[in-house]
């Protein structure tokens, strides 16, 4: 168990701390939307799902329109192209009811060109391909069909291969397994690979690396719910891991989205699980920190900009959409969606933001997006395994300041310390204490059921001189 320390331990670090905030940029702006009313079938509602970037700088977007059991009378029906420029749509390719997803291919060596843009249509079960290419005969013409092997409402999430000529689309309809399409088959055929079962439910997913990361939701308990993430290799059988990030019995817990970068890291975004972003390094398999971002509960889609440096988030409920910084993991800014509603998913293009607002058939632009800010953490707090066994231990070490302590919490709601230096994790109580500038204990977990999927977050204070210091966060969840 961790070593409880009285808050008076800290004792001059305590009282060294000061009240500290990093800065703010200034604010993003809602520079408005792209109408998308009348596309598709002009009688129904062209409210839009998800959205992608082609390789050649246009936004696209599935015009999904209204959720329910009768399509032909309230879902939309095509996927419409995007001039960001002239703010207007270019182009229309009907594909089936309730379009959700979007993905490009390319025909090597015309890297900046999209041969294929892919589509899972949820409401009619099916996977399509269209021409995406203008400068061939078949472009916004649908060139290839495939029934998604669990049919209706089964394909959700999918990603196109970074090397090989395959598409991979996850399945809502919680069968575990991920199904591989080969690229320029006629007709479309899926195509056995040795290592794509990942249980559970699958929610939107995205490549890291050679790595495929696939958030799942585990229902095998209902009403005792777990939010998963899995990365495997498809080429590699056994290359892979799964780690919980968190269960429930109330509301609607699911893994939603995930956003990497070009260093290989994984944001992962779960909806309805303490409003969090997970940043994983999927290579190791390993979870570098949780993020808290002080949305509500319906987080609904996670982008990241092209150079890695912006991350947004949207809530749905909230009607707000939140930029983090994709290096030093800080709050930038929360914009107000207002008057759009319902944000859904998030892109990055020319250096605006696109958002999809689900319930005000538009595409949204924001522009004057925030920059970068420092790190603002002195100290430097690491752990042996952030996932580690019941039964197993974890060693937690805080490096750069004399004294330190390291504290931890059941909560990463962010809360003030001696004299009002603001942490990243709730109410504390201290692990150990010392004269630094290293300072690290091993933690026992014990094999007791319900402390796996349980976080605990941990931080460290110190002082650098006679200055105040704070390490970056750390979560620790037990499997």
């Amino acid at each position: 168990m961790l070593r409880m320390i009285p808050r008076t331990a800290l004792l001059a670090a305590a009282s060294l701390l000061l009240a500290a905030a990093p800065a703010r940029a200034q604010g993003p702006t809602i520079a408005g939307g792209v109408s998308l009313a009348g596309l598709g079938i002009p009688t129904n509602s062209a409210d839009p799902f998800g959205l992608a970037v082609s390789p050649d700088g246009f936004v696209w977007v599935a015009v999904a329109g209204d959720s329910c059991f009768n399509p032909p009378f309230c879902n939309n029906n095509v996927v419409a192209k995007i001039d960001p420029v002239g703010m207007m749509v270019v182009g229309t390719v009907a594909v089936g009811f309730f379009p959700e997803e979007i993905a490009f291919t390319v025909e090597p060596p015309l890297t900046g060109v999209p041969r294929y843009g892919w589509v899972t249509v949820n409401g009619d079960g099916t996977i399509i391909r269209f021409g995406a290419d203008p400068g061939r005969p078949d472009y916004l013409t649908v060139t290839g069909s495939l029934i998604h092997p669990t049919g209706q409402y089964g394909p959700f999430g999918i990603a196109a291969d970074p090397t090989y000529p395959l598409v991979f689309v996850g399945d809502f309809n919680c069968s575990g397994n991920v199904y591989a399409i080969e690229v320029n088959s006629n007709p479309l055929t899926t195509v056995p690979l040795p290592n794509v079962s990942v249980p559970g439910c699958h929610g939107r997913l995205a490549f890291a690396g050679n790595l495929l990361v696939v958030p799942t939701t585990d229902y095998s308990a209902f009403p005792f719910v777990c939010v998963n993430v899995t990365a495997v290799d498809p080429f590699i059988p056994g290359a892979e891991w799964t780690r919980c990030l968190g269960c429930s019995t109330t509301g609607f817990p699911s893994g939603q989205d995930v956003a990497t970068n070009a260093a290989g890291e994984a944001f992962v975004l779960p909806y309805d699980l303490g409003e969090r972003v997970h940043l994983l390094d999927p290579a190791e398999g390993g979870l570098s920190r949780t993020i808290a971002t002080g949305l509500g509960f319906a987080q609904q889609g996670i982008g990241i900009s092209p150079d890695g440096s912006l991350v947004a988030v949207t809530d749905f409920l909230q009607n707000s959409v939140l930029f983090l910084d994709g290096a030093s993991h800080q709050r930038l800014a929360v914009v107000p969606f207002a008057p759009f509603r319902s944000p859904n998913d998030v892109v990055f293009l020319g250096g605006d933001a696109w958002v999809t607002a689900q319930n005000s058939q538009a595409v949204v632009r924001i522009t004057n997006l925030p920059s970068p800010v420092p790190s603002p953490y002195a100290l430097s707090l690491d752990t042996s395994n952030a996932t580690p066994a019941l039964g197993g231990a974890t060693t937690i070490t805080l490096t750069g300041g004399s004294p330190l302590a390291i504290l931890f919490s059941l909560s990463d709601l962010a809360g003030p310390i001696g004299g009002g230096l603001a942490l990243e994790i709730g109410a504390f109580s201290v692990v150990t204490s010392g004269p630094g500038p290293v300072l690290a204990v091993t933690v026992p977990i014990p094999n007791l059921p319900g402390l796996d999927c349980v976080p605990v977050f941990l931080q460290g204070v110190g002082a650098l001189g006679a200055s105040p210091a704070l390490s970056n966060p750390l979560t620790v969840i037990p499997q």
